[in-house]
């Protein structure tokens, strides 16, 4: 064998390096040819579209799609495949949203539209398929009439590639007309007032199998929407029952959000809470609930027995120390006050009224309740005042002087503190209902026109002190009004907040039951015009001296069209009465004639006079 030369060695590479250069020239090539292909394919789909091949662009389609699942390709290639089957599907879809906002205007399906609709086979069917189920979810939701859907849908109906869905939905024409009665009625409560009926009515709805499937899928779709909307807000409602001492509403919130979110710590460190507060037992009392009532409370007995009042503040009022007896009394008779409020949707819902086992409830209304200058003569305070810093109520013994300010000289003060001192005397936080009666003031604070009037017309009546607004001018008086009016809104929040109800104690006190349909009108609405702007909607009024308005269709049918559900009146037995329209309570006043008279108004089921009424009674 010869010697391997150098000039071999030479040859050798030189051969080597031109394979090299063929097999790159190859590689080039075919890359080439990969591009080129790629590139055809990005510009033939949208000629396709363009010119009407819709066969042609749908076997294209068909072509990158196998491409890019193509097990044999490298991922770079499937990767590019896929982005470019992509723009096709977004090319389909453009088109579509075009051809819907034509439907949408009442068009119908043009020739070339239709053939593209039904050529391009799976592509349009995947992009019309879920439009179709999102108007449908539109009707439901009341964007849209049942018209126009079903305009929309139907002009689907014959088309292979969507038969499946669009038969699905037409075929539940008559369970979806149903359900969008039924899913308007949801949405108008989904509000935070209303939360609770909201929620009641989607898993009704949810549940509900005459809808069909799709509204109950969409349903549990918007019930989820919903508590994930209103979930801070009904967390910051729970922390304001917890705060007010409302555990049962909180609880009854939180149970609902920990259904819904089983996994948030903050509901289930708030649950803790209320089930530590919460008695043991409660439950559901099927008896009739006793109702009191007492007016505001003599401070001044000295000034009671020698005003211009003075039978009036002997019979119709009680002393603060009365009061503070009368808690006790009703404390160790197993009384425990519940919300009025526990009535404010009746008839949409029928009242269920919850106690803890061995308790009996009691709704405590604090009646007529004014410092008008009949009360101020008669020995009361002249304000309440809320302060903040401390979180107290306050009465002022002298209205607008902070100096006068005094602690338990007024029943809202002292039920707070005695409850304080005895939390089962209060069932959720509950505390009292106050009627407020407004034609001098609202507990004190002047805020309009026509009450200092009435106050100026009563002080000279009696030749009492010159009213403080007698001689200011009307823009003076409208700046102390609009003071008054902040200080009052700032009370009337922190009464809400600390349990206190309000009820429509009327304008004056004047007897309802003899008036005048055209006074009582105007009596009521004067009254919802001042008080609503403070107070928001009021259900309860309290007819003055237990006059009621019953025999009277027309007066009647004011009050409840006016949103009155619940009315009080007066008497010495517990007595409630459920109406077709309206629920009705007498409640027993406790207060100097009544104390005088205690056999006759029964008031051995609340206390024991001798242990209640003060010796100055008994010396006259």
């Amino acid at each position: 064998m010869k010697d391997y030369t150098i000039k071999d060695k030479k040859n050798t590479w030189k051969w080597i390096t031109v394979i090299i250069a063929c097999l790159a020239v190859i590689g080039s090539l075919i890359l080439l040819s990969h591009y080129n292909k790629q590139a055809d394919y990005e510009s033939s789909f949208g000629d396709f579209l363009e010119d009407g091949e819709y066969e042609s662009a749908l076997k294209l389609y068909r072509e990158v799609q196998n491409y890019a699942t193509d097990n044999s390709a490298t991922a770079q290639e499937k990767e590019r495949y896929r982005n470019l089957q992509s723009s096709y599907e977004k090319l389909v879809e453009t088109r579509v949203e075009k051809i819907i906002e034509q439907l949408k205007l009442g068009d119908n399906l043009s020739s070339d539209n239709a053939a593209f609709v039904k050529e391009l086979n799976e592509v349009t069917g995947a992009a019309i398929s879920p439009i179709l189920n999102r108007e449908t979810e539109s009707w439901l939701d009341g964007v849209i009439d049942y018209h126009h859907w079903n305009h929309l849908v139907a002009t689907f109906k014959d088309f292979p590639n969507l038969k499946v869905n669009v038969d699905n939905l037409l075929k539940q024409t008559e369970q979806l007309k149903l359900a969008a009665e039924k899913f308007a009625e949801a949405s108008k409560l989904e509000n935070i007032d209303e939360w609770s009926l909201a929620w009641q009515k989607w898993q009704e709805i949810i549940d509900d199998p005459e809808i069909g499937r799709f509204a109950q899928n969409y349903a549990e779709y918007r019930l989820g929407i919903f508590q994930k909307n209103i979930y801070q807000d009904l967390i910051l409602l729970a922390d304001r029952h917890i705060e007010g001492g409302r555990y049962y509403s909180a609880k009854i919130i939180l149970d609902r959000l920990f259904d819904a979110f089983p996994n948030e710590s903050e509901i289930t460190e708030k649950l803790q809470i209320c089930n530590d507060k919460l008695p043991n037992q409660i439950k559901t009392w099927e008896g009739s609930v006793e109702h009191i009532a007492i007016r505001p409370l003599i401070v001044d007995v000295e000034r009671a027995e020698q005003g211009p009042y003075k039978t009036f503040a002997e019979t119709g009022l009680l002393t603060t120390g009365e009061f503070e007896k009368l808690l006790s009394e009703l404390y160790e008779r197993d009384y425990v006050l519940i919300s009025g409020e526990t009535y404010m949707n009746y008839p949409e819902e029928y009242p269920q009224v919850i106690v803890p086992l061995g308790k009996k409830p009691l709704v405590m209304i604090f009646n007529q309740y004014q410092y008008s200058t009949q009360y101020k003569e008669s020995g009361t305070a002249e304000q309440l005042f809320y302060e903040a810093e401390t979180n107290q109520f306050l009465s002022r013994l002298v209205a607008n002087k902070p100096e006068t300010a005094v602690e338990n000289k007024d029943a809202v003060s002292i039920l707070n503190n005695f409850i304080s001192e005895h939390t089962d005397f209060s069932f959720n936080g509950a505390k009292a209902r106050i009627s407020l009666t407004v034609d001098e003031n609202v507990l004190g604070y002047t805020v309009s026109e026509e009450q200092t009037q009435n106050t100026i017309q009563k002080t000279e009546e009696l030749g009492l002190e010159t009213y403080i607004l007698a001689d200011k001018t009307d823009e003076d008086k409208e700046k102390y009004y609009q003071l008054q009016s902040n200080d009052l809104q700032e009370l009337i929040t922190a009464l809400k907040q600390h349990g206190y109800t309000f009820c429509n104690g009327t304008r004056n006190g004047s007897d309802l039951s003899a008036m005048s349909y055209a006074e009582l009108v105007q009596n009521i609405s004067s009254w919802n015009d001042l008080m609503i702007p403070y107070l928001g909607n009021v259900s309860s009024l309290a007819f003055p001296g237990g006059a009621n308005v019953y025999h009277d269709v027309a007066k009647l049918e004011y009050l409840i069209d006016s949103g009155y559900c619940t009315f009080y009146g007066e008497g010495p037995n517990v007595y409630n009465f459920d109406g077709i329209d309206y629920l009705h309570f007498d409640f027993t006043s406790i207060n100097g004639s009544t104390l005088s008279s205690a056999e006759h108004w029964n008031l051995d089921r609340f206390l024991d006079v001798a242990d209640v009424m003060e010796d100055w009674r008994n010396e006259k």
